[in-house]
């Protein structure tokens, strides 16, 4: 019996996390709502040790800012134009900074992305980022939002009025997330420019429908294989049930969604030549 095999089960994971894991280049995973970020950070959690590896918590900054910020700890979700977006941003990337600062090596959330802090880290760390078509996007957003019974849940209408509510938000989600700081209050033609100017600048951007293409490029830039066995999607017969009322609703969902579609473009025929 190899030695290996007689230390306890704690021990032995912690061996094999520092033989083979350590080495691996730092990784910042920039996950935008409903573009299969889930998936990807189980993968990533299995290519670090744990201590190497920080999350960076929706829930908890949301809160943090609300009560600090607003006096606000309700806890309901947030009107869609509420401020507190942008300081929730902003709080989310200033904990990515430090964090990296500290020497994390693996950090994952629903941070926007920073050229600067790209620039700082670009030796020790690769930044990504997966994209998915921006109607599917807000489908699903909208899918999960009205199921959720969480500090995320919303409730609105399937309807055009409903659409309207939250489309400024909803429809730019991917735009905001890569033009980064400052951006929920700038105006969105040069949030697209700013886009458009992260994915040629991140190391890997990935695609919701070819989730191991990505892992596998992210694999090569931070030399440990990542692999992902499952995707979460919204349950068929919800999809299905949301069908009719949707496509009636595409030409709206696609005026609110303009900007992600722009910027969805570039992307595909920057990094796949579409």
């Amino acid at each position: 019996m190899s030695r290996l095999s007689q230390l306890g089960g704690l021990a032995r994971d912690v061996l094999l996390e520092l033989s083979s894991k350590s080495d691996s280049k730092g990784l910042v995973f920039h996950h935008i709502p409903k573009c299969a970020g889930s998936s990807v950070n189980k993968a990533i959690m299995k290519a670090y040790p744990s201590w190497r590896y920080r999350r960076i918590p929706a829930r908890e900054t949301l809160r943090a800012v609300r009560m600090l910020d607003f006096g606000d700890v309700s806890g309901g979700a947030l009107d869609s134009h509420h401020q507190a977006w942008a300081e929730v941003m902003k709080c989310r990337m200033r904990l990515l900074s430090i964090f990296l600062a500290q020497g994390t090596r693996a950090l994952v959330g629903h941070v926007g992305y920073s050229p600067l802090i790209h620039d700082q880290f670009a030796e020790t760390h690769s930044f990504a980022t997966v994209l998915r078509d921006p109607v599917d996007r807000f489908r699903s957003h909208y899918l999960y939002s009205s199921r959720s019974k969480s500090y995320d849940h919303v409730e609105v209408d399937l309807d055009s009025e409903g659409i309207r509510e939250v489309g400024l938000v909803w429809g730019s989600i991917q735009t905001r997330f890569l033009a980064g700081y400052g951006s929920h209050n700038m105006p969105i033609e040069k949030a697209v420019d700013l886009a458009k100017q992260a994915v040629e600048s991140l190391d890997v951007v990935g695609f919701q429908d070819d989730i191991p293409g990505f892992l596998r490029d992210v694999g090569s830039e931070i030399g440990s294989k990542l692999s992902v066995h499952t995707v979460n999607t919204s349950s068929k017969a919800e999809k299905e049930k949301s069908i009719p009322a949707f496509q009636e609703l595409r030409p709206l969902i696609e005026e609110y969604c303009a900007p992600d579609i722009e910027v969805y473009l570039h992307a595909l025929k920057v990094r796949k030549g579409r």
